[in-house]
């Protein structure tokens, strides 16, 4: 069987795209040992019987991960639609402080869909197939829309699918905004400002959508935002502390896409929200559209912190530092951002983080035999010192028996959250934070000389920084087997200094002239959600 043959030319297992959403195999070669021993010198970097076996369980538990956060299940897990009532019911909160919210659409004569995120297109899909296509024709309902996701995150089916609601797709830039983007997110606020109190507007939100709803507030353009972006994304900033920047920059963010419908308008405002952000802040989620907060604190001060002030536009430093500062009033009901509303026009539920990637994760490893250890959802830092505090853990449970080990043999450590990779400004680099991360443990394992375990790192979005990997697997010996067979020149502690983790752990200084077989790299595609990044250590 194909799960039988994990035995892997430079120690690879690619996740591949099968089918267009969650849907993967795993590339399976038929290499032989005696293979094996031709194309690497030194023996003992080959992989062993059982991290052949624990590269093709960490593939299926990051599948597993990335299944459980599919945005469609996510919202029909939320919200019901009964056509004889004309109600539509979304359940806010978990199984043990659920309330429901109902909306009798008798109340609305249109709906305004407003999308965006690299989950955004399969999030209105689900609306579209539970709601809009049941509401009966005597309602008269008019629908209305734009989704606005990352390039090559939708295809014509999708575009045919939502036309037939009026709802426009348009495929913008990530993580850098661009002219598409910017274009799509002024012609959506334009919308917003037509709405009137029988508009009933549903947004879809989700990671990625700070980038993609692009709207700079005059007199900032959007080559501000792209020069601020890159600076920012450079920077090693949290994802916190960045969206606290970007909501001074740009018309939108902090709750101003709510105010734009309801302020004059008086229309009924639902958010949808897929977090990809540590704790699930809905004012810090794509930057907190429909969340109006006054918390952001002084930021200036990160300026300063960042050392800013050479990178960014002098203009944008202007607004950061002499700017005045909207005044809004934060009336949200408490400090549980994950259940608040600015009036009683507006309501924002949690659909799916990252902790149910996690815990599906989990039950998984679990199947498969080992035992399993949930390291939390909220592990955040430098992708390289995160890297070497996994490699730890995985060396105490090598080393000791002792009963007070955090788990006995054979164990999976279950980690979530997102890590950060701080980058100056001559890096050439290519990767990304689970590359980097992934390139980092490679390293630890071979100086600390541990063997039989395995490190997985996946983005649950399919695109790891500006490449095609998801992310990728390693284990103690796959530096010296991606250095020994392909002769590189650029060896694993040099690509790490560069942040070059894309092109060492692909297998050639060349992204082009390598196929996928001497590969360390996890390749999925697009998967259509986004909930962070899920880390599994498996040790046997």
């Amino acid at each position: 069987s194909s799960s039988a043959m994990i035995m892997l030319r430079a120690g690879l297992l690619v996740l591949q795209h099968h089918t267009r959403r969650h849907s993967y195999v795993t590339s399976s070669y038929s290499t032989t040992t005696t293979a094996l021993h031709a194309s690497h010198p030194n023996n003992n970097s080959m992989i062993t019987h059982k991290e052949s076996l624990m590269h093709g369980h960490a593939l299926s538990i990051a599948q597993a991960a990335i299944a459980a956060v599919d945005p469609r299940r996510a919202v029909l897990s939320h919200l019901t639609y009964s056509p004889s009532t004309h109600l539509l019911s979304v359940e806010d909160g978990n199984d043990s402080t659920s309330t429901t919210l109902e909306y009798d659409l008798n109340d609305y004569n249109n709906i305004l869909i407003a999308a965006f995120g690299k989950a955004s297109v399969p999030m209105v899909e689900a609306l579209c197939s539970e709601v809009l296509c049941r509401i009966p024709p005597h309602i008269n309902m008019q629908t209305r829309g734009t989704v606005i996701t990352k390039h090559h995150h939708a295809t014509q089916q999708d575009r045919n699918t939502l036309n037939k609601y009026n709802i426009a797709v348009v495929e913008a830039g990530h993580p850098v905004p661009d002219i598409q983007g910017q274009r799509a997110a002024e012609a959506l606020l334009g919308m917003c400002n037509t709405c009137n109190d029988r508009t009933l507007v549903l947004c879809c939100i989700s990671g990625g959508g700070s980038a993609l709803l692009c709207a700079p507030t005059p007199p900032l353009t959007l080559q501000h935002l792209q020069e601020t972006n890159i600076a920012l994304l450079q920077s090693g900033m949290t994802i916190q502390d960045m969206n606290r920047i970007r909501k001074r920059l740009e018309r939108g963010k902090g709750g101003k896409l709510a105010l734009a419908c309801t302020a004059q308008n008086n229309a009924t405002v639902l958010g949808l929200v897929l977090s990809d952000v540590i704790g699930d802040p809905l004012d810090v989620i794509a930057s907190g559209p429909t969340v109006i907060s006054n918390n952001d604190g002084d930021v200036a001060s990160l300026v300063e912190e960042y050392n800013l002030r050479d990178v960014l536009p002098e203009d944008v430093l202007q607004v950061l530092l002499h700017g005045d500062v909207d005044v809004l009033q934060d009336t949200n009901n408490s400090t549980n951002t994950n259940t608040n509303t600015n009036n009683n026009k507006v309501h924002n539920v949690l659909v799916g983080n990252n902790e149910q990637a996690v815990e599906a994760a989990a039950e998984q490893a679990t199947q498969l035999g080992y035992n399993t250890v949930i390291l939390g959802s909220t592990i955040e830092g430098e992708a390289a010192t995160v890297a070497n505090m996994y490699v730890s853990l995985a060396q105490q449970l090598k080393m000791t028996s002792s009963k007070y080990n955090i788990a006995a043999l054979p164990a999976a450590l279950i980690g979530g959250g997102e890590t950060t990779v701080t980058l100056s400004s001559t890096n050439s680099g290519k990767g990304g934070r689970n590359q980097e991360l992934c390139l980092a443990a490679a390293l630890a394992l071979k100086q600390k000389g541990l063997r039989d375990v395995v490190l997985a790192s996946v983005g649950t979005d399919g695109t790891d920084g500006p490449t095609d990997a998801a992310g990728a697997i390693v284990d103690g010996g796959t530096v010296d087997r991606i250095e020994s067979t392909l002769n590189l020149n650029l060896k694993g502690d040099e690509a790490l200094r560069r942040h070059d983790s894309y092109h060492f752990l692909q297998g050639s200084s060349d992204s082009a002239s390598a196929g996928d077989d001497a590969s360390a790299l996890v390749k999925t595609g697009p998967t259509g959600t986004n909930v962070a990044d899920v880390a599994v250590i498996l040790v046997r």
